[in-house]
């Protein structure tokens, strides 16, 4: 009897990986890539914005807001972020926070029994200078009589909600009249000049009368209607007077314990 076939017997060596070596590499890879996207996203940043967005992203992170001791208000009223101000607005760690300024004007608006009456006349806006308010006639609602520099209950009512915010900065305030095209007659010794310069002084003398030092005002000027607040010249926009909040870099700002009301 032939012997019985022999099973063939296959051997497989199966190969064992190694152990799992975890995904700890995976996170110190992902915080590497995330450092490296803020880095470049900082130089794209620093390259495309401009020296005043440096200043105020700058400011946002250190604000300061210098006031005089009578300030009723405190540092946490005009304290704050800072990323719309203008040119130079940094550069003076005591430079006041523009930006809160104008929330603390807001706060002020509100206050009153008809806010939106007053927000008609105002238009806030930074320049190279600083905060420029602009105080504007509106169609039948006059800052002053028709061709005079006698203020109307309307503007002093209005420099009522302004000068007392303002009288807590210590920066150097500046005031400029503005008139419209209308001229008078030609026999007239009294002119559009004259004018914006009168309305500017009682402005002044306004605002001393409700809060503002007197040793805070640098600039007191009339411009007649060389420089329209609306492409209409005879635009009721134009007859405005503006007051500026200036940069410390145009004007030293004023001692931070000067509580005095001068002359």
């Amino acid at each position: 009897m032939a012997d019985a076939p022999r099973p063939i017997i296959i051997k497989k060596k199966i190969v064992k990986a190694g152990g799992h070596h975890g995904g700890a590499w995976k996170v110190a890879y992902a915080d590497f890539v995330t450092a490296m996207m803020a880095f470049f996203l900082m130089m794209w940043l620093i390259n495309a914005t401009s020296e005043e967005q440096k200043g105020g992203i700058a400011d946002y992170f250190s604000p300061s807001v210098p006031m005089s001791k009578e300030s009723a208000m405190g540092d946490g009223m005009l304290g704050g972020d800072s990323l719309l101000t203008s040119e130079d607005l940094a550069d003076n760690e005591n430079d006041t926070d523009f930006t809160q300024m104008q929330v603390a004007l807001s706060e002020q608006l509100s206050g009153d029994a008809e806010p939106g009456d007053l927000t008609q006349h105002l238009f806030i806006h930074m320049t190279d200078e600083g905060l420029v308010i602009e105080i504007v006639d509106i169609a039948g609602r006059s800052l002053f009589e028709s061709g005079s520099a006698v203020p109307s209950a309307l503007l002093r009512k209005i420099v009522g909600v302004l000068a007392p915010v303002i009288g807590q900065a210590r920066n150097r305030v500046g005031i400029s009249g503005h008139t419209d095209s209308s001229r008078f007659s030609a026999s007239a010794d009294y002119d559009n000049w004259e004018l914006s310069s009168d309305r500017a002084n009682v402005m002044r003398r306004l605002m001393k009368t409700v809060g503002v030092p007197g040793n805070r005002f640098v600039e007191i000027e009339g411009r007649a209607d060389t420089d329209p607040f609306s492409t209409d010249p005879d635009a009721p926009e134009n007859r405005r007077v503006s007051v500026t909040l200036f940069h410390s870099s145009k004007y030293p700002l004023a001692p931070a314990d000067d509580g005095t009301r001068q002359n």
